[in-house]
């Protein structure tokens, strides 16, 4: 949404290590670095970028529900190793926006820092929210859910490590919908984009629509990019170069997928149907097998008919689609498997600093399940801290107490993801209540004769 300022508005005064922070009755213009914990309120909304904000390292900055922030030509909110939280609710949803669409602001950048952007508007924007390699290596770059990327020039570019992720998000009429690297996408839609992944790499889609594109998803080489139980149709061309296509629907394209390249691993237990040109398309030399797939038919001639291969064109290569499977994947035996079960899991824990605590979760399915622990719905990366993050048993190590360690504590709901190759399941949330030992007087995270000489210290200095 954006809002129109009104004439004459007049920059105030800067606010030292906030960034310049100006009031109107119509706007609040921000310029500059953020240097210490800051909340954008509805109450001062919008907030208009009048040069680069930038969240520096140990600065989070809190974005409210239902406000607008509003981005000039080339402006960049920045999480230059600072965090911003942005998280709206589904009546109060957060705004980001040019000011004008012709002349689009930068958008959000992840520099070095992480973003958490929960039922946010992105629109008009050069890129709703890039990111720029790389950051920490522990802590998950970026984390989007349930927002919506709307006439950008790019939804999501760039790339950062550890992985992003980006879930239940809608991407409409985009230049580019999302990419480039490190990213994994769940339950998302993209929906009239001119390409929903163009130069991609490394990129998971789960459970997603592509629907409407000129192109769906595209890969310069191929690298790491899977697509699992998504549903594409009604683009021009639905997907080049991706590696690892499973459990996938795709139908009424003009090319449902163009193979551009010989590092086709795995393909199979897809339904290829309806496609108005090609099921798939050769644009190689090379040989591949896609066993176990559904053509829409038992007729070898009419699969024949909707494959471009060797028997086409001399010099392409031949798709071996033999043995095709005699009906819908989730109908046959070969690609049987079951949307995983969670059992059982952990109660709440109430716990010291200091202390470990341990969640776990047991499951059941067809078809071996992987596993991610999620904090406050943030993937969690393994780096001695956190420990077991994809396993059916995450412990939290050396509990920190709430303000200290990174500048957060580790009390939280805690759940885990379990997928496998037929479905996702979340698990409830198992809370951690962080309490301070009041033994551990200088709060070490230790009890020792330290906490005595520091309390007899404090006591004999009039302390209360």
């Amino acid at each position: 949404m954006r809002a129109v300022l009104k004439r004459g508005m007049v920059v105030l005064a800067s606010l030292a290590g906030l960034g310049l922070v100006c009031g109107s009755a119509s706007a609040v213009n921000v310029c500059g670095p953020i240097t210490v914990n800051t909340t954008w309120t509805v109450a001062n909304s919008p907030y208009v970028l009048t040069c680069d904000v930038r969240v520096l390292a140990g600065a989070t900055l809190t974005i409210d529900p239902g406000v607008t922030v509003q981005f000039p030509q080339n402006m960049a909110l920045i999480a230059e190793g600072g965090v911003i939280n942005a998280i709206g609710t589904a009546a109060n949803q957060i705004n980001f926006a040019s000011t004008n669409a012709t002349l689009p602001g930068a958008g959000l950048r992840v520099q070095g820092g992480q973003i958490d952007a929960r039922r946010a508007n992105f629109t008009s924007l050069q890129s709703g929210i890039s990111l720029v390699c790389c950051g920490n290596p522990f802590n998950p770059p970026l984390n989007v859910d349930h927002c919506n990327f709307t006439g950008n020039q790019a939804g999501i570019s760039g790339y950062t490590t550890p992985v992003s992720t980006i879930s239940n998000s809608y991407f409409s009429n985009n230049a580019v919908a999302a990419g480039q690297a490190y990213q994994i996408y769940t339950f998302c839609t993209f929906q009239a984009n001119t390409a929903a992944f163009n130069f991609a790499e490394s990129v998971t889609l789960e459970d997603c629509e592509i629907a409407g594109n000129t192109t769906g998803v595209s890969s310069p080489t191929g690298n790491s990019m899977i697509a699992r139980r998504c549903h594409f149709h009604g683009n021009q061309l639905a997907m080049e170069r991706v590696t690892h296509i499973e459990r996938c629907l795709i139908e009424f394209n003009e090319v449902g997928v163009r193979i551009s390249t010989p590092y086709m691993a795995f393909f199979q237990c897809n339904n290829f149907q309806l496609n108005d040109a090609w099921n798939v398309e050769m644009n190689t030399g090379s040989t591949i097998s896609a066993p176990n797939n559904w053509w829409g038919t038992t007729s070898t001639s009419a699969i024949d008919a909707g494959i471009k291969d060797g028997f086409d064109q001399v010099g392409l290569g031949f798709l071996q689609y033999a043995t095709p499977l005699s009906g819908d994947w989730t109908e046959t035996s070969t690609c049987a498997c079951t949307v995983p079960v969670i059992t059982s899991w952990s109660p709440d824990e109430t716990k010291y600093v200091g202390q470990t605590a341990t969640f776990s979760v047991i499951a059941s399915a067809t078809g071996a399940p992987s596993y991610q622990w999620k904090r406050n719905n943030v993937a969690l990366t393994n780096n001695g801290h956190f420990s077991g993050v994809t396993t059916p048993t995450m412990m939290v190590n050396n509990i920190y107490d709430p303000g200290s360690g990174p500048g957060w504590t580790d009390a939280g709901a805690y759940t885990c993801v379990v997928s496998n190759v037929c479905g996702t399941v979340e698990s409830v949330a198992m809370n951690l209540t962080v309490q301070v030992c009041a033994a551990d007087f200088n709060m070490s995270g230790i009890v020792s004769i330290q906490d005595l000489f520091d309390f007899l210290g404090a006591y004999f200095a009039g302390c209360p």
